[in-house]
């Protein structure tokens, strides 16, 4: 550690930041806070303290256990808690970090897995008018709060906010991680939301109540001005321009930005009346944003699928699912999180466009068991300039050789991989190969599915830097 601060601080500023930039601001704020001045000085640069993600996980390698939450709330925040804009947790940690130090400059607050036991707490009870308002009773909270931004379990978490009790919100972005809950409760998804002129909603799961829970839902925001949607639907006829214009956008007579990121996944089951990629576009041809809407379509034999994706362009999504060798290009520089699905091999050439359509990518899921067929040597090596946690468990071997041969890829160091482990053992040559040595270096967290009981004993050498599980 001591000859790693010494070469850090030979760095002149300039280039410092260029690295730290391209870590996560919570491990930089954990590892360096407190070494010396000069770093100090640097990590409380408002690009690592304005907007912070304590929540697990985190695109960086910090898993928040009691000892690490402790050390943010005693010696990082009263350091920086003045230059803290935003601020995401879970909801179970909420109260450490909210009681550590006063925010004075805070504008935003994120909650993450906010169940609605909690929330009605939350929002109801004595005991938290002091914490979040000071001496404000609690009611003053329900009258004026004009946005939130909320991550909740359930459909029915996201109704409850929405029951009346914030009847001046304006601005209501819910990112609901469960697709549970499809037996709807009894709250009111009838009620009007007049005021409410922004809403963004993202689902992590699918969304199998697209009819019962979501299109209810936006029937209610008479007023909105300003519409973001993200999710996978299934089962439901595909959601195209016609759906579009039908169920939501004749209701939002004051709609002015529409936003949305949509997969349609129904049963293949063999048909030949399945629309075509120029039917789906053909239905945006009344948006007056026609020609920045995208649609591709994918069939999946093997899996009985078909699907069909639209979305708006410029991206303005953290995360690309279910990416396929249809894949149009463009430049996504908001896309962190990312998967390749297909039943089709992935060759080389595919991953060079995904590096140079994603340059900012940090995680990388690769879903592929087919083989590559394209044995050409000649091929150039591609850079992942800020990739961080990688996905092989569900890949064809040629895949794990693709990612971890260093002639064909250059990985950054601390790498947080996950691949199974027979695969592994053959693509290393049972962990003695020099093709896949130097990467293998660059592994700092090894996670291995169906790893046997007595491993290799070349392992542990040839992941010299690394954890494994």
């Amino acid at each position: 550690m001591e000859d790693s601060l010494i070469q850090l601080n030979d760095l002149p500023d300039e280039i410092l930041m260029m690295i730290l930039k391209k870590l996560h601001s919570c491990d930089v704020l954990y590892s360096l806070i407190g070494v010396n001045k000069r770093l100090d000085t640097i990590v409380q640069d408002s690009f690592f303290t304005a907007y912070l993600t304590l929540t697990v996980p985190p695109y960086g390698f910090l898993n928040f256990t009691d000892p690490i939450l402790d050390r943010f709330c005693s010696k990082i925040l009263p350091k920086i808690h003045h230059k803290i804009g935003w601020i995401n947790v879970e909801s179970s940690s909420m109260e450490r970090f909210l009681r550590s130090k006063n925010y004075p400059n805070l504008y935003g607050l994120g909650l993450c897995h906010l169940a609605s036991e909690t929330a009605r707490d939350l929002f109801t009870a004595s005991q938290y008018d002091r914490l979040i308002f000071g001496p404000s009773p609690p009611r003053i909270f329900s009258s004026t709060l004009l946005q939130l931004r909320v991550v909740v379990e359930t459909y029915e978490d996201c109704l409850y906010l929405l029951d009346g009790r914030f009847h001046r919100l304006n601005t209501f972005y819910v990112t609901i991680c469960s697709s549970d809950g499809l037996a709807l409760p009894l709250i009111n998804n009838e009620k009007k939301l007049p005021n409410l002129q922004c809403f963004t909603l993202i689902l992590k799961s699918v969304l199998l109540a697209y009819n019962n829970f979501l299109i209810p839902l936006l029937h209610r925001m008479l007023n909105l001005e300003e519409l973001s949607l993200c999710f996978i639907n299934h089962n439901t006829p595909i959601i195209d321009g016609n759906d579009l214009k039908m169920n939501i956008m004749n209701y939002m007579t004051k709609l002015k930005k529409f936003k949305f990121n949509i997969h349609s996944v129904i049963p293949f089951n063999n048909q030949i009346n399945l629309p075509s990629n120029e039917h789906i576009q053909h239905t945006f041809k009344n948006f007056a944003n026609k020609n920045q809407i995208i649609s591709s379509i994918d069939c999946f034999p093997k899996a009985n699928e078909f699907h069909c994706h639209i979305y708006s362009y410029p991206y303005i999504w953290t995360d690309y699912d279910n990416i396929t060798n249809n894949f149009r290009g463009g430049l996504f520089k908001s896309v962190l999180k990312l998967s390749l699905v297909d039943e089709r091999p992935f060759e080389h050439e595919f991953f060079l466009r995904i590096a140079k359509s994603f340059p900012c990518v940090k995680e990388l899921h690769v879903h592929n068991r087919e083989s590559q067929k394209n044995d050409n040597q000649q091929w150039s090596i591609i850079e992942y300039s800020y990739l961080t946690q990688l996905d092989l468990v569900k890949s064809h071997e040629n895949y794990v050789q693709q990612f971890l041969n260093n002639t064909k890829v250059s990985l950054l160091h601390n790498i947080y991989l996950r691949v199974d482990y027979n695969t592994l053992q053959r693509v290393t040559d049972n962990f003695t190969s020099d093709t896949t040595r130097m990467n293998c270096s660059k592994i700092k967290y090894l996670i291995l599915y169906n790893q046997p009981e007595f491993c290799s004993p070349n392992l542990k050498d040839y992941f010299a830097h690394a954890e494994i599980w």
